[in-house]
C-alpha cells in the first residue's frame, strides 16, 4: 500500500514547483528548464546528493551559458530544484537537455524538463526520440515506474552505483 503521507508530500511538491515555474515563465515570457534529481525514495537517502545536484547545475550552465536570462535554485518540499529561463527555441533547448541526460556520467539521475511559454512541457516523444530506459532493465522507465516492476531497494542500489561510478569518472 502506498504511504498516503508520502504521496501527499510528493503531490504538494509538484504543485508548488508548477506554480513557481508558471511565475518565472509569466515574468520572462521565455522557455524554462526545470531540474530535479531522479533519486528513488527521496534525496535525503543519498549521501552525495549535493555533489550530484552541483554536477547537474554545472552541466546545464555550461551548455546554456550564453542564453541564460535567469537562474534560480532552491530546496523544494521534495528536494533540490533548479530553474533556468533560456532565450532559445524550446526544441533546441530540449535537444540539448536530452544530450545532457544521455551523455553525462550522472545524467541518468538528472530529471530535466523543458516548459514552453504556454506552460506545456516538451517531451522526447515530441522530437521523435525514444523515452528514457529503466535503470534496471531495458524497458521504458515510465512503464517500469507505473507497473512497479522493481523493488525500492533494487532501485536505490542501482542509483547508488550510478552515483559512485559517475563521481569516479568525474574525479570526485
Amino acid at each position: 500500500m502506498i504511504n498516503e503521507e508520502l504521496l501527499k508530500r510528493v503531490l504538494e511538491s509538484k504543485e508548488e514547483r508548477a506554480n513557481f515555474q508558471r511565475q518565472l515563465i509569466n515574468k520572462y515570457q521565455l522557455p524554462l528548464i526545470s531540474l530535479t534529481l531522479n533519486l528513488v525514495g527521496g534525496y535525503f537517502l543519498y549521501d552525495k546528493w549535493e555533489v550530484l545536484f552541483e554536477k547537474a547545475l554545472e552541466s546545464i550552465d555550461d551548455v546554456f551559458k550564453k542564453n541564460i536570462v535567469s537562474k534560480e535554485t532552491r530546496i523544494g518540499k521534495w528536494g533540490p530544484e533548479g530553474f533556468w529561463i533560456i532565450n532559445l527555441p524550446i526544441e533546441s533547448i530540449k535537444k540539448e537537455t536530452i544530450e545532457i541526460e544521455d551523455s553525462h556520467s550522472l545524467g541518468r539521475l538528472f530529471d530535466i524538463d523543458v516548459i514552453g511559454i504556454d506552460g506545456n512541457s516538451i517531451s522526447r516523444r515530441h522530437l521523435g526520440i525514444q523515452p528514457r530506459r529503466c535503470i534496471i532493465c531495458d524497458n521504458s522507465a515510465i512503464e517500469c515506474y507505473v507497473e512497479k516492476n522493481h523493488e525500492l531497494e533494487e532501485l536505490k542500489a542501482r542509483v547508488d552505483e550510478i552515483i559512485l561510478e559517475g563521481l569516479m569518472l568525474d574525479g570526485k
